[in-house]
């Protein structure tokens, strides 16, 4: 399914869930998954290899030997569902070594170089701005426009941040605003975007408000 908005085709989520045996969707969990669903041993970039990973281009998930994964399977199988024949996004998830990185680099130009990622990203999130009339659970905005209205100039590649500063995967920034509603779940996902720059994180929660922070200057 898409939606099209300007140039751009953006891909959106169908609206159907699964049902449980007493008749009611099933809800993911604060993370975005049910129990059965989660599948950590696999990572998904279609067509190419990241480390020791792989995806091929027939559905079918090879075990991942380097690397920390964060999306979930389900996600991509919902993709591959809902868009027949479609590659679904491209993505790479980080090392540890990787991680490490951006995360010093991020702590240093918070002011911070010694705190614990976890925390400082808390504080971050408290002291972030929050982007005005945006509540992507009653409207779905395009990740640019979302750009737009915060003022930022994303550079060519974009970092998903999965949770204290640990789980992170770098997509392209075209693709990840064309999919981003397969990548985020409202309701499930609690998120942080940043780019190379390291100078701003954009916070989206799962209630569906967006907050921006920037180092103080």
């Amino acid at each position: 399914m898409a939606a099209h908005s300007g140039s751009m085709t953006i891909a959106r989520r169908s609206n159907t869930s699964k049902l449980q045996p007493n008749g009611l969707p099933q809800q993911p969990n604060r993370a975005g998954f049910s129990a059965t669903a989660r599948n950590l041993g696999h990572c998904f970039a279609p067509g190419s290899i990241f480390g020791r990973c792989i995806y091929a281009a027939t559905p079918g998930w090879f075990p991942c030997a380097a690397g920390n994964v964060a999306m979930q399977k389900f996600k991509i199988d919902n993709f591959l569902r809902e868009n027949p024949g479609m590659a679904p996004p491209s993505f790479v998830p980080l090392t540890d070594a990787a991680v490490n990185e951006l995360v010093e680099t991020l702590l240093i130009n918070a002011g911070c170089p010694a705190g614990v990622p976890k925390d400082v990203l808390r504080e971050l999130s408290a002291n972030a701005t929050p982007v005005t009339g945006v509540n992507l659970e009653q409207e779905e905005l395009e990740l640019q426009v979302l750009f737009g209205k915060s003022g930022i100039n994303p550079g060519p590649v974009l970092y998903v941040e999965w949770g204290a500063m640990r789980e992170i995967d770098r997509f392209q920034t075209a693709d990840l605003n064309r999919h981003f509603y397969h990548v985020w779940y409202p309701g499930a996902d609690d998120i942080e975007i940043f780019d190379d720059s390291l100078t701003w994180l954009m916070f989206v929660r799962h209630y569906g408000s967006v907050h921006v922070w920037r180092p103080s200057v």
